[in-house]
């Protein structure tokens, strides 16, 4: 899923737990590569500033790996997303367990859902081992 930039940040640090898309409902459920577009979002760049994030890294490329968990259409259904990223009337795309990559991977993108080259995928899967590997690691040496 192509953002335009900074949102795929914002999700990427687990800020943004909702995307929203006007025209594209989706029955998909699972796996999301977040990748971040070339185009420049100065709404986005409001929000990452207002959350003391203006000093963060603006890449382009695939950055993260989140679950989509739920979409739904604004208005439709009894809404519990967080209306600071929820826009009315859109398609919310509720996005969970996300992981956040150390570093992006270079590649295009592109409008609508999908398949990243298979090079992008074998890396994204990697990264995320390595983040599982990680997390397991760090979360032992806290107890």
């Amino acid at each position: 899923m192509t953002c335009w930039r900074p949102w795929p940040q914002l999700i990427a640090v687990r800020l943004k737990p909702v995307e929203n898309r006007v025209h594209l409902h989706t029955g998909w459920r699972g796996k999301l590569l977040i990748h971040a577009g070339l185009r420049w979002d100065p709404i986005g760049w409001a929000m990452a500033v207002q959350h003391g994030l203006d000093d963060m890294p603006m890449h382009t490329g695939y950055l993260a790996v989140a679950d989509l968990v739920d979409v739904h259409q604004a208005g439709t259904k009894p809404c519990a997303c967080d209306t600071t990223w929820a826009q009315a009337g859109a398609w919310h795309w509720v996005l969970d367990n996300v992981i956040a990559f150390t570093e992006p991977i270079p590649g295009p993108g592109r409008q609508g859902l999908f398949r990243p080259p298979v090079e992008i995928a074998a890396r994204a899967e990697e990264l995320v081992a390595a983040a599982s590997t990680l997390h397991t690691t760090t979360k032992g040496n806290l107890t």
